[in-house]
Parts: C-alpha cells; sequence; structure tokens
C-alpha cells in the first residue's frame, strides 16, 4: 500500500486529498483539513513543498496525468494561470508547437508540392519517401516528442483507451463517409475509393497530429481552465488556420488562397469532432474522409481517375505503415506518462529503455530527414565532418583498394583518450558484437539486430585479414577486413551480400550491379595523450545505382557521426573510470 499526497490549487490552501495506491487502483479515502492531527501536519508539510518548488507545476496530476482518474476531485489537468512560470511554459510550447508546423509544411513543400507528388500515380518511389519523411519523421515522430516535451496529458491529447477509440473510430468514419456523399465525391468506385483513402491516410494522421493534437492542444491550454469557451475556440481557431495555411505546400489546386481558406472551415469541422470527442483515431477516420472528397474532386478535374482503379499496393503500405506508427507512439510514448511516477524500479529500468528507443528513433529520424531534405546544400559538409583540409585530401590506409571512387567522403573527431584506449571500442564494432554505437533503433527499425554495448568486450578484441564484420542477420551489407594494424588502422572492404567475400576484380564491379567500397578507420596520437579518429569511404557503382547511393548518403552521415560521438564518449568515460 502506497499514500500519496497531492496539493490542490491555490484557494485551497491547507488541504490534500490522500490517495492509497495499490497495483493500478488509486482512490480518494480522506479529505482531511484538520492541522492539529498527525495527518494534517503531513498536509501542511506537503503544501510547504509545494510552494517551495516554484519552478515545478503548482497541479501535481498536471504532471503525473491523475486527474483523469479522479472524479469529483479539484484536482485538474490544467496549468494554473496564476503561476507566471506556467505562462512562460505553456507560450513556449506554442512556439515550439509552431515551429515543428513550420519544419513539416518545409518538407511537405520539398517532397510534395514542389513535385505534384499527390498529382502523379506514377511517382511511387517519391510518394513513398514524401510520406516516409514529412509526414512520418517529422509529422508524427516529431510532433509526439514536442507533444511530450509540452506535458499536455495523453487523454487530452488524444491518446485515450481502446475502447473509446473504438467508439470514436465508428463514429468518424460513419460522419465522414456521410460528408463525402452530401458533398458530392467525385466517385463512388470501391477500388478507387480504397486507392485514395490510403494515399490521404499518411497525410491525415501527420495533419491531425501537428495541427490539433499539438498545435490545437497548446493554443487551449495557453488561456486556462476558467475561460473553457475561449480556450476551446483559440485551440480550434489556431489550428485550423494553421492546417489551411499548411496547404500552400502542397501541389496544385490546393495551393491557391481560395483552397486555404476553403480547407481552414473544413478544419473547424475537424477540429470540433477532435476536442468533441478527444480521441486522434476518430478524428483521423473523420478528417480523412475529408481529404478523400478533396482529392477525388482534383483529380476528376484533371481527368485521372481511372488511373486509380487498379489497386496500388504501395499506397497500402505506406497507409498501414502510419497507422501502425501512430500505435506504436500511442503505447511506448503516451501511455507511460499518464500514470504515476511511483514505479517499480524493474519497470522503471523498462520505461527508460522504451524513452530511449523512441529518442533514437525520432531524434535520429528527424536528423534524417533535414539531412535528407536540404542534401544539395549541406552534402559538402557532411562529407567532410570534423575533418580538417588536409585530412580529406591526404592518402589513407586502404585508397589503393578503390582507387578511382565516384563517391567518398572523410569525417574526424578529436578524442581525449589516447589511442590505445580507443582502439577497444573500435575493434568490437559489428553485429552480435558491440554494435556500432550508433542509433539502434533506426537500425532495428530495417531489421539488422543491433544492440550497442558500453562495455569493452574481451572476447571481441581481436581481428585478422579476411575476418568478416555483419551489418546485420541474413544477407545484409557486411565488411570483410582487408589490414590491421592495432592501434593504428583498420581497413574493412563492402563484402558481396551472396558470398560475404569483398569483390577481387574490381573492373567487374559495375557491368555485375555490385558495389566497391572500403570503410577506412585511422587512429593518430595526438598532443596531451589525445587521438585523432578519421574515417574514409571511397565507394564505386555502376550508373544504374548513382540515385540510390545518393539517397543512401544522407542517411550514412546521420548515424556514422553518432558512431563518431559514440566511440568518442566512451572512450573518454574510460578514462575518466
Amino acid at each position: 500500500m502506497r499514500t500519496l499526497v497531492i496539493a490542490l490549487p491555490p484557494g485551497e490552501v491547507g488541504s490534500t486529498r490522500t490517495m492509497q495506491m495499490t497495483g493500478q487502483d488509486v482512490g480518494v479515502v480522506r479529505h482531511q483539513r484538520s492541522p492539529q492531527s498527525p495527518l494534517g501536519a503531513l498536509n501542511a508539510s506537503a503544501h510547504r513543498h509545494a510552494q517551495r518548488q516554484e519552478e515545478q507545476p503548482r497541479v501535481e496530476s498536471e504532471r503525473v496525468g491523475l486527474s483523469e482518474n479522479l472524479p469529483n476531485s479539484s484536482v485538474s489537468a490544467w496549468p494554473s494561470m496564476d503561476n507566471p512560470r506556467h505562462v512562460v511554459r505553456t507560450k513556449t510550447a506554442i512556439f515550439g508547437a509552431v515551429a515543428v508546423f513550420v519544419v513539416w509544411s518545409v518538407a511537405t513543400y520539398l517532397l510534395e508540392g514542389a513535385q505534384h507528388t499527390l498529382l502523379r500515380p506514377d511517382a511511387r518511389m517519391l510518394r513513398a519517401l514524401y510520406m516516409l519523411v514529412a509526414n512520418y519523421v517529422v509529422g508524427i515522430g516529431l510532433a509526439v516528442v514536442a507533444i511530450r516535451w509540452t506535458r499536455v496529458p495523453p487523454t487530452r491529447a488524444g491518446f485515450g483507451s481502446l475502447r473509446h477509440a473504438l467508439i470514436a473510430v465508428t463514429a468518424g468514419s460513419l460522419t465522414g463517409a456521410l460528408g463525402y456523399w452530401i458533398l458530392g465525391g467525385a466517385t463512388t468506385h470501391p477500388v478507387v475509393l480504397a486507392n485514395l483513402y490510403a494515399q490521404v491516410l499518411g497525410v491525415s494522421i501527420a495533419e491531425i497530429v501537428v495541427c490539433w493534437s499539438l498545435v490545437g492542444v497548446c493554443a487551449e491550454r495557453l488561456v486556462g481552465r476558467s475561460r473553457r469557451a475561449l480556450s476551446l475556440g483559440l485551440g480550434i481557431g489556431l489550428s485550423s488556420l494553421l492546417f489551411g495555411g499548411y496547404h500552400f505546400a502542397h501541389s496544385p489546386p490546393f495551393n491557391t488562397l481560395q483552397w486555404a481558406a476553403t480547407l481552414s472551415v473544413v478544419g473547424i469541422a475537424t477540429g470540433i469532432f477532435f476536442f468533441a470527442s478527444r480521441d486522434v483515431y476518430g478524428t483521423i477516420a473523420f478528417h480523412n474522409w475529408l481529404g478523400v472528397l478533396g482529392v477525388s474532386q482534383s483529380l476528376a478535374a484533371a481527368g485521372k481517375l481511372e488511373e486509380y482503379q487498379q489497386p496500388i499496393i504501395s499506397l497500402y503500405l505506406t497507409g498501414l505503415l502510419g497507422l501502425g506508427l501512430l500505435v506504436v507512439v500511442h503505447r511506448k510514448v503516451a501511455a507511460p506518462f499518464s500514470e504515476s511516477r511511483q514505479l517499480d524500479p524493474s519497470l522503471r529500468r523498462e520505461r527508460v529503455k522504451i524513452g530511449r528507443t523512441l529518442f533514437e528513433l525520432f531524434v535520429g529520424g528527424a536528423q534524417v530527414a533535414l539531412c535528407m531534405i536540404g542534401a544539395p546544400i549541406l552534402r559538402r559538409w557532411y562529407n567532410r565532418w570534423g575533418a580538417t583540409d588536409h585530412e580529406t585530401t591526404e592518402a589513407l590506409p586502404g585508397d589503393e583498394l578503390v582507387p578511382v571512387p565516384k563517391l567518398g567522403y572523410t569525417r574526424a573527431i578529436t578524442i581525449d583518450a589516447p589511442p590505445e584506449e580507443v582502439w577497444p571500442w573500435l575493434i568490437q564494432i559489428g553485429q552480435r558484437r558491440a554494435g556500432f554505437y550508433s542509433y539502434d533503433a533506426l537500425e532495428n527499425l530495417v531489421g539488422c539486430r543491433i544492440h550497442s554495448v558500453d562495455r569493452v568486450l574481451p572476447e571481441h578484441q581481436h581481428l585478422e585479414r579476411h575476418d568478416l564484420i555483419r551489418s546485420g542477420p541474413g544477407n545484409r551489407a557486411s565488411w570483410e577486413v582487408m589490414d590491421v594494424d592495432p592501434p593504428h588502422h583498420l581497413v574493412l572492404m563492402g563484402a558481396d551480400p551472396d558470398t560475404h567475400e569483398a569483390p577481387s576484380v574490381l573492373e567487374e564491379i559495375p557491368d555485375r550491379g555490385h558495389a566497391a567500397s572500403t570503410w577506412q578507420w585511422v587512429l593518430r596520437p595526438q598532443p596531451a595523450g589525445r587521438t585523432r579518429l578519421i574515417v574514409r569511404q571511397r565507394l564505386r557503382f555502376g550508373p544504374h545505382q548513382r540515385a540510390l547511393w545518393h539517397i543512401v548518403e544522407p542517411i550514412n552521415f546521420v548515424m556514422e557521426a553518432e558512431m563518431l560521438r559514440g566511440i568518442a564518449s566512451r572512450a573518454e568515460r574510460t578514462i575518466r573510470s
């Protein structure tokens, strides 16, 4: 049995609610005001503690999300507007939410509006990239990180129980389908509707999460509980206005002032549904039909509806991916936030692990998105990240393996540890070894089964020529050791995915369709017991692979930069300990 004391808002000074918690049950057992009793003394002490911690929310349930479980309680999920710190934090949350909206809009314009992606059924790869980067990584991932940062209780942000979601989805689907029929949808063909629904689904998920679950709820909290009608009006109005403006980043005809104004009005209907239901899934089901209505009318006007009369599997896969990501976000991020912080230590460690995984997934994914979007501008910077002009041009061990590369980079980092302390961390890299010290969550998202360790593994401190270092199970990328000289350099070369051997005849590689690549690691001692760790890749490939490697390049930078930082932090921690 545990007892939780929660300080009440101003106006009820000296009053506390004492709750007994057994497992998941929370019940109000006594409301005591007498300062003469032992419990009264405890109440007074708790109130003085709450006053001393002005930087914390006045209402503790704002942080632990207990107010949803306390009917008839005067504690609230709303911040106290009497505390200037809360006002500043809520305003900061609004600015952060709008910043996420701006990043999302820019990504949408670069990957959809400028390319007319949604009006081109044949542009399947570009559509998948748009969905993945603009909507899933930024629109869902970055927005959910912002929602958690703003400390919005999950139920207020639309992440409630399964039963509530099922009811809301049913209501949203029926209401949305009825609206599509009343407003004169351009088609009733079931396959066309299925294709359009799947095409719009990923966009709708991002729109609801960014515009309403993030921006709308933050705007609602800015006013406070005392002016309920004004707070709802502000939440609905701002989210609807931004929703309409967001369409300037889309392809025609949505990027016109007339459409933006029309969609802002449509956004009001979505906002009313969201704040009435407080459910993300039901709002998506409702809102997605409105998106199908607009897209079907624009495709009918362009005479392209017949191109959607055959099932487009890629649309279904991207739609399901977005929905699955939303479910993961709900289960792994929102749910833990809504419960008490007084957890069993083993459960706390598990949630730390979950939080780290999601942090890596979304922060690493956001970096990948930004680097891919800004690749034309950032390419020279990330291909020589941390390296000096001399280091980018000097000869390194292994350069002779790919003498004339088509792509390549040189990156470097300075580590406050001698080479002898850095080498053990480098020599043990690999799948089923020590990992790669990077964003494991992103690597495991594609099935690499990487688990980076924070200790030196004695059983993996020796490599010989022709040993194999894998990046994942099966026929995933692997490297053959071509040269090893502890603690000076380690030279790897990409191995054939079938034979797991490095190519021996470089001239045949482009014709066979395989790439020849090196992965060269060089450690150089520096004054004051420091190390300069240099990594280089030299890559040669066939002409049909150029687009692929230009897409992989920014992803590789994000992962390898984190890997360099991971090696540095581990080696420096060893020295300090």
